[in-house]
């Protein structure tokens, strides 16, 4: 399935505080039900406090051994891996909406410098099935370049390491922007 496209404009929503108020009580369900991927779960919830943003659906990214054994940590399956072998990768990613106002437009501007981080295996961008659904929608997601419009990619054991480095990078600093926003909304 193809998920990535390059950012759109942001344009009028009306319809924003009402589909924000029902993105934040379907994530709360969620997290209540511990269905959101644990390491990122409370990054979901530090996304919440920000007014000016909902998300839409996340995924830590998931490795998958030629054994079927799936994993959120590539380093835990390492032993079980011939060094030549290849693992399945489902990619890591936020898809989020933001408001057209000031404070969306700066909170874009900065979660855009979060591909910095790693440009050959972070984008930024819109997927054509969340804009349908909800105007002013993007994502930022984690995978080799090569497979920017997949989502999920046969890799390397060493490729599948380092995509796994860059995820952590890319959670932490996802992390670091969250916060400077919500220190912005208080």
């Amino acid at each position: 399935m193809e998920t990535f496209a390059e950012a759109r404009s942001l344009v009028p929503d009306p319809a924003y505080e009402e589909r924000r108020r029902r993105s934040i009580t379907e994530l709360d369900e969620l997290l209540s039900t511990n269905s959101i991927d644990e390491p990122i779960a409370d990054l979901m919830r530090r996304f919440a406090r920000i007014p000016c943003c909902f998300t839409i659906q996340s995924c830590c990214g998931h490795f998958v051994t030629a054994g079927g054994r799936e994993e959120t940590i590539m380093k835990s399956v390492l032993c079980l891996c011939a060094p030549d072998s290849v693992v399945r990768y489902r990619i890591a990613y936020v898809a989020f909406c933001v408001q057209n106002d000031p404070f969306g437009r700066s909170f874009l501007n900065d979660l855009r410098s979060v591909q910095n981080v790693g440009p050959d295996y972070i984008q930024f961008g819109s997927a054509g099935w969340f804009w349908d659904r909800c105007a002013n929608s993007y994502v930022l997601q984690v995978e080799p370049d090569r497979y920017v419009s997949e989502d999920s990619c046969e890799v390397s054991v060493s490729e599948a390491v380092h995509s796994e480095t860059i995820r952590d990078k890319f959670l932490s600093r996802l992390d670091e922007v969250i916060g400077r926003h919500i220190e912005l909304q208080d």
